[in-house]
């Protein structure tokens, strides 16, 4: 039986940060929120803009941490303590702990960015390559300058592959965290507009995401998404980092990974891939055109770490979607069940494109309908306006061409094309619009 090895000793712990004493504890986990923490935890109390964590410390310990890096004295616990380590800063302390982790590690990291799909794509790599060795990924979207060193600082030390996600809303974030993580390889799944608002145009976006090669390893692989308008920008960008580039395409022959064919069903994609002069043939757990993209990403991914392209295409086909990501929910009603397509975690103009198309593959019953329920994606900027404007009929009748509430950002449609989504819906019912000038748009039928 393999005995693993605890994640961090105090021993450790206080030779990294460079903090006194002689406790003997261990930690198996890492938390920097009281709520997330499990007994054997190490606790970082991090003092931030509307909490600070020293006044979570003892609540901590009740809890079952074993340790809490601290910057300051806390309430209820003894200064001389043994658990606490005393440092100056401590989100220092949990930078210097992911570099730690890092550096002991003798496995691959692979880092994901991008305007849509980063999140699934990490998930995917993580189960794709988890069928071999040991995966150590980032859990849900810890992305930023917080959860990126502390899924970082997390990682067990026997590791064989480390997957993470790095996300931005404003340039100059993600290299800095690219260099913390020095990956192997970096993946960027695309560029669009998202979190416009901070930048002026598509290139500057693309400038942003292409900071995740400023930490590539040496002779370390860029794996490019090239089925948008910015990819010519991000292989420039991975050719001046010197990364080993690998493009992957739905629709250029040209690319190196391809897809052969593919078939697609409410819950369930088909698809043929070709990797070279090898063919994949797999299945992806999800519905629609953007999910094929992902696993095409993820088995170049897979081949350049050196993983088992045939394991990971079987794993892929037990992946299914996250929470808020186009999962499928049944919905028992007295006259008649009807399916929730789950896909509100977040949306700019690309994913919202993605999510009609793999609206237009859920197919009603006899006397059924498609219905659309739309937020705002927020975060465009002077784009928003234009983001909003009606899709093209085209779009609108080969997804739902139904719509049964437009937000606030949604409501400078024009009055006819209101009716016809009033008349695609339900052209029997009579419709109304809630009193007020403000709020959204709701028709009831």
């Amino acid at each position: 039986m393999n005995i693993r090895e605890p994640l961090w000793t105090a021993q450790e712990i206080r030779a990294v940060l460079g903090a006194m004493g002689a406790s003997r504890w261990y930690a198996d986990g890492i938390a920097i929120d009281s709520r997330d923490l499990v007994p054997g935890d190490l606790f970082i109390a991090l003092d931030g803009p509307n909490h600070d964590g020293h006044d979570y410390v003892a609540q901590a310990f009740a809890a079952g941490a074993v340790g809490a890096i601290v910057s300051k004295a806390v309430s209820g616990v003894a200064d001389d303590d043994p658990r606490l380590v005393k440092v100056d800063d401590g989100m220092a302390a949990l930078y210097k702990l992911a570099a730690a982790a890092r550096a002991r590690m003798t496995g691959k990291v692979a880092v994901v960015t991008g305007s849509a799909g980063k999140t699934s794509v990490k998930d995917m790599l993580r189960l794709a390559l988890g069928r071999e060795r040991l995966v150590h990924a980032s859990i849900r979207s810890f992305n930023n300058h917080l959860g990126a060193p502390l899924s970082l600082a997390r990682m067990p030390r026997e590791t064989a592959f480390a997957v993470f996600e790095l996300g931005m809303s404003a340039a100059g974030e993600i290299a800095p965290l690219s260099r913390l993580m020095t990956p192997d390889l970096a993946i960027v799944t695309g560029v669009g507009k998202a979190h416009a608002q901070a930048f002026d145009s598509l290139e500057q976006i693309a400038d942003a995401k292409a900071e995740i090669f400023a930490g590539l390893t040496l002779g370390g692989v860029a794996v490019l998404g090239m089925d948008h308008d910015q990819a010519s920008r991000l292989v420039a960008h991975a050719k001046a980092a010197k990364a080993r580039l690998v493009t992957v395409s739905m629709e250029e022959t040209s690319a190196d990974v391809g897809l052969v064919r593919y078939h697609e069903q409410a819950q369930l994609s088909c698809f043929t891939a070709r990797l070279g002069k090898t063919l994949v043939t797999g299945k992806v757990g999800a519905g629609g055109r953007h999910w094929v993209a992902n696993a095409l990403l993820v088995l170049a991914a897979v081949r350049e770490l050196g993983g088992d392209l045939g394991l990971a295409a079987l794993a892929l086909a037990d992946f299914r979607p996250a929470k808020g990501r186009g999962v499928h929910r049944q919905i028992a009603l007295r006259d008649g069940p009807f399916t929730l397509i789950d896909d509100a975690y977040n949306a700019n103009p690309l994913s919202f494109e993605a999510s009609l198309a793999a609206l237009a593959l859920a197919v009603p019953g006899a006397k059924g309908r498609r219905l659309g329920i739309f937020a705002d994606m927020v975060e465009l900027g002077a784009d928003s306006a234009s983001c909003h404007q009606p899709w093209p009929k085209r779009r609108r009748q080969q997804a739902w061409r139904r719509s049964s509430r437009l937000a606030p950002k949604w409501r400078p449609w024009p009055g006819t094309q209101i009716s016809r989504l009033q008349r695609w819906m339900a052209p029997n019912r009579r419709w109304r619009r809630p009193s007020g000038s403000s709020g959204p748009v709701m028709f009831c039928w």
